[in-house]
């Protein structure tokens, strides 16, 4: 949490450039580098890539796609557990101008996550089961709120509230919140360059997960 109220307070000066700019474009690509860094475990790295693309004034879909390798040690050993995260999403989303730069947006995505990991000979020994590599799939639905406001004509700031519903497709229910904070500033009236925070809180547990991203995007 103290990372998260960094954030804020990092990202709460460029609201003095404030100036009068168009809203924020949902026909849009972005990509680049994402990072995990959760209590007791190794920081996970990998990448992400998502979108949106207007369908109307009000109406966009969207889709997402995130990668993370993620290693980690157990119960203190030398010993790495292998672990790969996949997230795939896409949705539907709504969105209401607030002001003259200002967007209100809702929306309601499919997700599925995919973890892979390889047990080793070395940990399926202490474990005692088989060595190999095991997958791990959970379907289910997101519902988002946010809002995205361009402060000058190249800034943008965001920020948006998430509830995750996860396994329901196996009758389990794996819940988790994330509120997001982030900022874009274009080089061109196409490109420009984005950084993120998200805060991750599973309900099974309480322990907080930080990601943060840093890529390229480009509007359109």
């Amino acid at each position: 949490m103290k990372k998260l109220l960094l954030t804020v307070f990092l990202l709460n000066p460029i609201f003095i450039l404030y100036s009068e700019a168009e809203q924020p474009s949902f026909t849009y690509m972005e990509g680049g580098y994402s990072g995990l860094d959760r209590t007791g475990l190794e920081p996970g790295h990998g990448f992400i890539l998502r979108g949106s693309y207007e369908l109307s004034s009000y109406l966009y879909i969207d889709a997402h796609y995130e990668k993370i390798y993620d290693p980690f040690q157990l119960n203190g050993s030398t010993t790495n557990f292998d672990l790969t995260q996949e997230e795939r999403s896409f949705g539907l989303g709504v969105k209401f101008p607030i002001g003259e730069n200002t967007v209100f947006y809702l929306e309601t995505d499919y997700e599925h996550y995919r973890d892979v990991f390889y047990i080793s000979s070395n940990i399926a020994s202490r474990l005692n089961i088989s060595e190999g590599e095991r997958s791990y799939d959970e379907r289910g639905l997101s519902a988002t709120a946010g809002i995205r406001t361009m402060l000058t004509d190249n800034t943008e700031f965001y920020t948006s509230y998430s509830f995750n519903d996860l396994g329901i497709d196996r009758g389990i229910s794996s819940n988790f919140d994330e509120i997001t904070f982030g900022g874009r500033y274009y080089l061109t009236d196409t490109i420009g360059v984005f950084t993120e925070y998200e805060y991750i809180k599973p309900k099974y547990n309480g322990l907080g997960i930080d990601n943060y991203k840093l890529g390229v995007s480009f509007r359109f």
